[in-house]
C-alpha cells in the first residue's frame, strides 16, 4: 500500500476494490514506488484502472450517496462517464473522506 496505517480498519491504507468476478491470471502491480517524503507522508505512483462506462445506474447511485458531488465525470470529449472500473485502488484518505461525506449526507456521522 501507499497510505500509512493505523486504526482497527487500517485507516490511511490503500484499498483495493474489485468486482466479485475478477480473476487475475498474472501478477498485477497496483502501487509503484511507494516511499515517504521529507515530511514522512507516503508518496506513491498508482497504476489506475479506468473505465469510460456510462451506465445510468452508476450515476443514480452516486447521486443518491453524494448529491451534487456525485455528478458524472466528463471525459476529454465532454461525454459523461462513471469512472467505475472492475477494480480500483483507492487512497485510504480518499476512502475516509468519501465515507465521511456519505455519512454526513445521510445523518450517520
Amino acid at each position: 500500500g501507499g497510505g500509512g496505517g493505523g486504526g482497527e480498519r487500517g485507516e490511511g491504507a490503500d484499498v483495493l476494490v474489485a468486482d466479485s468476478d475478477v480473476v487475475w491470471t498474472r501478477d498485477v502491480a497496483f502501487v509503484h514506488a511507494a516511499a515517504p517524503d521529507a515530511g514522512g507522508a507516503c508518496r506513491a505512483t498508482y497504476n489506475y484502472a479506468f473505465s469510460r462506462e456510462a451506465h445510468q445506474l452508476y450515476y443514480d447511485t452516486n447521486a443518491r450517496l453524494l448529491g451534487a458531488a456525485g455528478a458524472p465525470l466528463a471525459d476529454s470529449a465532454g461525454r459523461d462517464i462513471s469512472g467505475v472500473a472492475h477494480h480500483m485502488v483507492l487512497r485510504g484518505d480518499v476512502v475516509a473522506a468519501l465515507e465521511a461525506a456519505v455519512a454526513a449526507r445521510h445523518g450517520r456521522a
